[in-house]
């Protein structure tokens, strides 16, 4: 039984990074049954990170307000789920956010544990959080100067000079090459 369960388990994952959602009723009902959260999709995603907004390509066009996902972040750390995981592409629940634009989120994540030198890492495409948020990324291309605000405030919390925004010459969307990005650390006030 629990192994159907965590097949399950793992199909509603799966909802989520397809941007569908899960009710909060329906993944508690399962993990009281048994299911296991710690399996994780082929590309090493966990629920928490799906649950961020991993898989979304239009912000906005997709299922699950960002009181939803702040309701389900909040539940999967509850029950053990690590807010530092990396998946095997290299993004990490703020990456997830990003392409989101879910700016509470973002703050949320940093507030309950998730480290900038995790977080802070480029991508299997050479994109961080805040490119992702600046518009760098496939599908929408649109900034979300909310999102940038939120990323901004957590870097300079953390002693980092958030750099200005990304000159977008010589960049596109379908360049999946590496971008590096130099931080400045600051003092905290």
């Amino acid at each position: 039984m629990a192994h159907v369960l965590s097949q399950k388990w793992l199909l509603n994952r799966r909802h989520f990074l397809k941007g569908l959602g899960v009710s909060m009723a329906l993944l508690k009902l399962l993990h009281a049954l048994g299911a296991d959260p710690s399996i994780l999709t082929v590309d090493e995603v966990t629920p928490l990170i799906a649950a961020a907004g991993l898989g979304t390509l239009a912000a906005g066009e997709v299922a699950g307000t960002e009181s939803e996902v702040l309701e389900a972040l909040d539940w999967l750390i509850s029950i053990g789920e690590d807010v530092n995981a990396v998946d095997a592409n290299g993004e990490t629940a703020m990456h997830a956010a990003a392409y989101k634009n879910l700016p509470k989120v973002v703050t949320f994540l940093a507030d309950r544990g998730a480290r900038i030198d995790v977080w802070n890492q480029p991508d299997k495409h050479g994109w961080t959080p805040l490119l992702i948020a600046e518009g760098f990324r496939p599908g929408n291309f649109k900034p979300s100067f909310e999102t940038i605000d939120a990323i901004h405030e957590v870097m300079a919390a953390s002693g980092l000079r958030p750099p200005p925004l990304t000159d977008p010459d010589g960049v596109n969307n379908s360049d999946f090459g590496p971008r590096n990005r130099k931080y400045q650390a600051v003092p905290n006030p």
